[in-house]
């Protein structure tokens, strides 16, 4: 029996993923960085111009976009080496750049095989307001209402067909049947490209069609040493995923780590792990999370 703790490493996601086998990994979930910082740096440099005062774009627009989907092509041409052949990759990116993670993606070797999108009602819009005190600009505003966050999914090419992947590696295609939405009448149905959260559920006539995700609470925002992350995936959603794309037992690695939370969904899916995480700070917390996960296990088995 394989040992279930999950390898934790810390450092930069490149350099550490260039340290591990071909073909050694079976699916890649992860929530890297966005492109997007408030201080406008990017990829852990300050980018030029961030300092004007007219700029109001909350880091975005003076952030070099072609230097961050270079980063992205990085790190995905050794994730797209480390995969196994037909192995799958789900990773986040924000509204704004995802077109670059993607074509980052593409470009490194993957196939594109979808996007997806998780659907929420409790976002915050954080533009400029452009409001004046005699009203003439009243209702103008820089940004929407922040309601999803899209993922690209996307797949290792085969080696052979499908049913040849799936064979021999346990990859090439996608573990629908652990992820049926049950309907009201008990019935199931195929799982869908979109994940909901309760707010938006309440909007619709059948939320029974989606699978449900609520935004994560306190409990999956833990705190150690006065240390949280400020970006945290629900896990429900993480295990969803994790069960999607990695056949039972399989390896998930997740080369920005965060808080954990992809780590977490894997062992409590019954797959092994692996976290890259450049930032020691957040260590604790994959720590703290992992073994809450074990005690979950303990507890069901009890």
């Amino acid at each position: 029996m394989q040992d279930p703790t999950p390898t934790i490493l810390c450092g930069d996601a490149t350099a550490v993923l260039s340290t591990l086998d071909d073909s050694s990994v079976h699916a890649v979930v992860t929530d890297p960085p966005y492109g997007l910082d408030a201080a406008g740096k990017m990829l852990g440099q300050i980018s030029a111009g961030y300092h004007l005062s007219e700029t109001h774009s909350r880091g975005y627009a003076d952030n070099d976009a072609e230097a961050y989907q270079e980063w992205c092509g990085t790190w995905a041409r050794e994730c797209l080496r480390v995969l196994k052949p037909g192995g799958h990759l789900i990773a986040f990116g924000g509204t704004r750049t995802i077109h670059r993670l993607t074509v980052a993606v593409e470009d490194a070797g993957f196939e594109i095989r979808d996007e997806l999108v998780w659907l929420y009602g409790s976002g915050v819009p954080k533009g400029l307001n452009l409001t004046d005190d005699d009203g003439r600009r009243t209702g103008w505003g820089t940004t929407l209402k922040p309601a999803h966050e899209p993922a690209v999914l996307a797949r290792k090419p085969l080696a052979g067909t499908v049913a040849q992947a799936h064979v021999e590696h346990g990859t090439g295609a996608m573990n629908l049947g652990a992820c049926m939405v049950e309907q009201k009448d008990g019935t199931p149905r195929w799982p869908a490209n979109v994940v909901i959260d309760d707010a938006v559920a309440d909007l619709l006539a059948d939320a029974s069609r989606f699978f449900f995700v609520a935004k994560p609470g306190s409990r999956e925002r833990p705190v150690v040493d006065g240390v949280r992350h400020p970006t945290v995936k629900p896990l429900s959603l993480m295990r969803e995923l994790v069960r999607l794309v990695t056949p039972p037992g399989g390896v998930v690695l997740d080369p920005f780590a965060g808080s954990g939370t992809t780590l977490e969904a894997s062992l409590i899916e019954g797959m092994q792990a692996v976290g890259i995480e450049r930032d020691s700070t957040f260590l604790p917390l994959i720590r703290a999370r992992v073994a809450r996960a074990f005690e979950s296990i303990r507890t069901d088995a009890a």
